[in-house]
């Protein structure tokens, strides 16, 4: 089960990951970060939503990225203002979102995507995007 709006504040890895423990929504508190594995099903019409982009939960490190296979053209998805999201289920999108995932190679950074772009990225963990949160077994 996934928050459908994102939260209401941009916010680093560190209160990302809080702001998911501390949510209560829907009659649930049992949220967290999703996976960067998690957060990539969300991607709709870019490879970097499959596993043509290897940067998921069994290839964490930077080597795993390439500008090739984890991201398309900006604002050319199908959904509303061209993101690569589902048209009509998510609210928010544009801003890059945070996973729980922290690459094996470099501790002080964290997994995300932006979804304009449907980039699958890291970056500092104090750089500040958006969280949206999910709840249930982990995925894979």
């Amino acid at each position: 089960m996934w928050q459908k709006s994102q939260a209401p504040n941009m916010m680093n890895y560190y209160d990302a990951v809080e702001y998911c423990k501390d949510l209560t929504l829907d009659g649930y508190s049992d949220w967290r970060l999703p996976s960067i594995s998690e957060l990539k099903t969300l991607i709709v019409g870019c490879q970097s939503g499959t596993d043509a982009c290897s940067l998921s939960d069994k290839c964490l490190t930077s080597g795993c990225w390439t500008e090739k296979t984890c991201a398309c053209k900006d604002n050319k998805g199908p959904g509303e203002g061209g993101y690569y999201l589902q048209k009509g289920v998510w609210q928010g999108g544009g801003n890059g979102f945070w996973s729980a995932s922290v690459p094996s190679d470099n501790p002080d950074f964290a997994c995300h995507v932006f979804f304009y772009n449907g980039n699958v990225y890291i970056n500092y963990r104090n750089n500040e995007y958006a969280a949206r949160c999910v709840r249930g077994k982990k995925y894979p």
